[in-house]
């Protein structure tokens, strides 16, 4: 991917994980090192995870905290934070 542009890239992961999670033979699948997820340059974090979790059961090896009402990643002052409430 590193040879694409920025746009490509955003255009071809939501793809390229699509076919990773789908052509899996297991029904749960394991997401470690996901900070490429939050490159705000590909804006994908929300727009992809609820597609791949529709067939599997996704683990996320999750790099961010949580607080009892919300997961977040990164901190407030950098550019790939993110806040979301658990009940979503």
């Amino acid at each position: 991917m590193l040879d694409l542009t920025e746009r490509q890239r955003a255009l071809l992961l939501p793809r390229l994980l699509s076919e990773i999670v789908s052509t899996s033979e297991t029904d749960v699948i394991l997401l470690d090192n996901i900070e490429l997820l939050f490159d705000v340059s590909l804006k994908q974090i929300r727009a992809t995870a609820p597609g791949l979790s529709r067939n599997k059961t996704l683990v996320v090896a999750w790099t961010g905290s949580v607080d009892g009402q919300h997961l977040a990643y990164a901190t407030p002052d950098h550019p790939e934070y993110r806040r979301y409430p658990l009940k979503e």
